[in-house]
């Protein structure tokens, strides 16, 4: 009866905070642009995310009102320890890591599940 109730007297949330997670110059932004704007460009090495990012994404006519907050977090290891403060219960996470290492070998294999890893426990930990 509960659901039922809530089904016709509720509000829908349509408000969705996205956090990009991942280590650095792996391309976070360049997803974040892409998915809005459906096309994304090579990020300048100056134009590259410090500390933090935020944006909107407002999908009123396609998706029914929906609304990201985009956290677009910096993935140096600088930022290691004010990213935790970021990471919060209740938010869509995105885990980006660059596709094609530079060196296809079992290291680099490795690296990247480290890297998951890392972010994994991370997440696991603070959400």
């Amino acid at each position: 009866q509960y659901l039922l109730s809530a089904a016709q007297n509720g509000k829908y949330n349509t408000s969705i905070q996205l956090i990009a997670v991942g280590n650095g110059e792996s391309g976070k932004t360049s997803v974040i642009t892409a998915l809005m704007h459906g096309v994304s460009a090579k990020i300048h090495e100056d134009k590259r995310t410090v500390g933090i990012d935020l944006k909107y994404w407002d999908l009123e006519e396609e998706a029914q009102g929906l609304q990201f907050a985009i956290k677009d977090l910096a993935g140096q290891a600088v930022y290691a320890l004010t990213n935790q403060f970021f990471l919060v219960s209740r938010a869509l996470y995105m885990l980006v890591w660059r596709a094609v290492p530079e060196t296809a070998d079992a290291s680099s294999e490795q690296h990247i599940f480290d890297m998951v890893s890392s972010w994994m426990d991370s997440l696991q930990l603070r959400v």
